[in-house]
């Protein structure tokens, strides 16, 4: 038993392993645990990377739709400024069509008060000169004197009968 058991093979052994671990730390442990401390810094860089993307991402959506709001405020406005304006100069349009309708009326009014009084001076005119004809008709007709007398009496009869009525 004594042979399976050799002490300078187990301490030969021992040094082997202590060598393997050695030489496994150096080769294989710390290259990889170097390349897993790097991935885990290039997945952290990448993860602040994307938060940071995230913030802007957000900050430009609140900024999109402050601006989508405030566009629609100055949409709303300008249409409320543009229709009272547009009311304002309907207004101004609508009272200048009915102070010229008003003038235009009174203009042509004042047309036919004279066309009708013009008319009613000639249509005057016009009996006044018949009512000579006629006069001159009668005058130069040989009138009896008891014809002229009658004509004289009814005359003055009507006259002192509108007299007495005024």
């Amino acid at each position: 038993m004594s042979e399976l058991f050799n002490a300078k093979d187990i301490i030969f052994h021992l040094i082997n392993l202590i060598i393997l671990v050695i030489a496994c730390r150096f080769l294989v442990y710390k290259p990889v645990a170097k390349f897993m401390n790097k991935r885990r810094e290039g997945f952290e860089n990448e993860r602040k990377q994307l938060d940071e993307r995230q913030k802007a991402l957000d900050a430009f959506e609140q900024n999109k739709e402050q601006l989508m709001s405030d566009a629609k405020q100055q949409a709303a406005a300008y249409s409320v400024e543009q229709k009272k304006q547009a009311d304002e100069q309907a207004a101004i349009i609508i009272e200048t069509a009915q102070r010229k309708a008003k003038e235009e009326s009174s203009r042509r009014l004042a047309e036919a008060d004279n066309m009708v009084k013009n008319e009613m001076r000639y249509q005057q005119e016009k009996i006044i000169d018949s009512a000579i004809a006629m006069a001159k008709n009668i005058v130069q007709k040989e009138v009896s004197q008891a014809d002229e007398d009658k004509f004289v009496e009814e005359f003055i009869h009507a006259q002192s009968g509108e007299t007495e009525e005024q």
